[in-house]
């Protein structure tokens, strides 16, 4: 009984105790949250010192930045601008070329009217060659002469054929040239890059690149001026022939018929000479091969006939 109510009592003081403890703890606050609040505290203000630091950090990336973007831009756009052409000063461009073929008595007469002709168009002869019965002629004529001078190589002679093609290379022009602006814009870049100071090894690679934008600027205005000169003078191509049994004088040309006898003599001899190869190729080639395939036949079916023994041989074994 004694030791029941010792216990109850004993219980009874350690609730009690329990009971202070935890309001203490309520209403004081601990050493380490005052400690806590005393470290926030000053992260509060060192973050309140660096905060200028920090947005004078930032707007200074941002001014490169928009540096940066604003020269790129301006690159891309006077890019854009020199390979796309504005409608005002778009033109086409387009080559001209013309075949005239042409029949006349007078070989030497034809010559000279080419040749006054393409010179009254501000033209040249760019090509020429010339036979006993026919003469050609490659002349370049500036491209806003082209019609005019095509209309007029009817008074040279009997007009066989006449043709005339245009291409169209705008596209092709605009964007080269394009291209081209774009390239020397780079080289542009590249030189100011050469100019600052620097490592070493970044600029032997902008030296490189340099280098390599520099061919390709060579090679592109090569490109251009070839298909320039192309646009700017049209291509005019003339043949000339003499009539058929007309002399390269003007006269007529009687048939040469001992020419012609021989011509035919050196047909049939040529013809009886090839026939006559042909022959010989048979007779040297075909007689051993038909020598071989009759001693195979002579041994294997013939008086021989080893094939008809074996097989023979074999029916027997079965048997």
């Amino acid at each position: 009984m004694k030791k029941t109510i010792l216990l109850k009592l004993s219980a009874g003081i350690a609730a009690a105790a329990l009971l202070a403890f935890a309001a203490v703890k309520i209403n004081a606050p601990s050493a380490k949250a005052a400690e806590l609040t005393v470290q926030t505290n000053g992260f509060s203000t060192a973050k309140s010192v660096a905060a200028p630091k920090m947005a004078a950090m930032r707007a200074s990336d941002a001014a490169v930045y928009r540096d940066m973007v604003s020269e790129e831009n301006a690159f891309e756009s006077a890019a854009e601008s020199a390979s796309s052409p504005s409608e005002e000063s778009f033109a086409r461009k387009l080559i001209y070329t013309g075949d005239v073929f042409i029949e006349t008595e007078d070989l030497s007469l034809l010559q000279s009217s080419i040749e006054a002709w393409s010179k009254k168009y501000s033209g040249y002869i760019a090509n020429s060659s010339s036979g006993q019965r026919d003469i050609n002629f490659t002349v370049k004529i500036p491209a806003e002469n082209f019609e005019k001078a095509m209309a007029e190589t009817g008074s040279f002679g009997k007009v066989k054929n006449r043709n005339i093609n245009t291409n169209d290379v705008s596209e092709e022009f605009y964007d080269l040239q394009g291209r081209l602006a774009t390239r020397k814009l780079l080289k542009t870049k590249l030189e100011g890059y050469l100019k600052q100071s620097g490592s070493l090894q970044d600029l032997l690679k902008v030296e490189r690149e340099l280098n390599s934008v520099q061919t390709e600027i060579e090679s592109m205005e090569g490109r251009l001026k070839r298909l320039t000169n192309r646009i700017d003078f049209s291509t005019i191509t003339i043949y000339g022939n003499i009539p058929f049994n007309t002399s390269p004088d003007g006269g007529y040309e009687w048939p040469d018929l001992k020419e012609n006898f021989r011509h035919f003599v050196s047909s049939v001899t040529g013809f009886f000479a090839g026939l006559l190869t042909v022959l010989l190729y048979i007779a040297v080639c075909g007689i051993p091969l038909l020598a071989v395939l009759a001693l195979l036949y002579w041994l294997l079916f013939g008086k021989i006939g080893l094939l008809i023994k074996l097989f023979k041989l074999i029916n027997k074994t079965d048997a």
